[in-house]
């Protein structure tokens, strides 16, 4: 299967959720071709900005979309255990894997777990926030309830390709 990515109108949506600022060090865990990254970079240009992926062709691919700005830098990694050091990121945001193109409805909820984990390790103590976007929405709020310093609060829910998907804002 090609690679398919998210939504403009949807990634600018998140973006615009997030509020990026040119102070934020941006994490996308999971960036695919890069256009959550375009869209956060087109609101916070000087952010620093780190895409990870573990599908050397969506890096690639991601090289290509984003050449030409500065301040991303593209990683071929598994995101649950990532390089970047403790208390350095203040934004994380993702298109999650479904299910449906990567892994599975039966992985999700220990994937899940295992990213949020890192994304908590990696979370600047001050101003750390996260917009998620998933459809395996059970999945997610297992996984992300079992850390009682995390608040969730769903923003909008959305139809992609014909299946709805819920956009989440986690918070400390």
């Amino acid at each position: 299967m090609g690679l398919r990515p998210i939504l403009p109108t949807i990634a600018a949506a998140m973006a615009f959720v997030a509020q990026p600022s040119d102070l934020d060090h941006i994490v996308d865990p999971v960036c695919g071709t890069g256009t959550l990254i375009s869209e956060a970079v087109s609101l916070a240009p000087s952010a620093t900005v780190i895409g990870i992926d573990r599908n050397p062709d969506a890096i690639e691919a991601a090289r290509h979309n984003l050449r030409g700005i500065k301040s991303v830098s593209l990683e071929i990694r598994d995101s649950r255990h990532t390089s970047l050091s403790n208390d350095s990121v203040t934004l994380v945001i993702a298109n999650l894997p479904f299910g449906k193109q990567f892994g599975d409805r039966h992985t999700n909820p220990a994937l899940y777990f295992d990213l949020i984990t890192e994304w908590l390790r990696t979370a600047a103590p001050d101003r750390w926030r996260a917009v998620v976007l998933s459809s395996d929405v059970g999945a997610f709020r297992a996984a992300s309830s079992r850390f009682s310093r995390l608040r969730i609060k769903e923003i909008f829910r959305v139809r992609i390709r014909g299946e709805l998907a819920t956009v989440f804002l986690l918070t400390r």
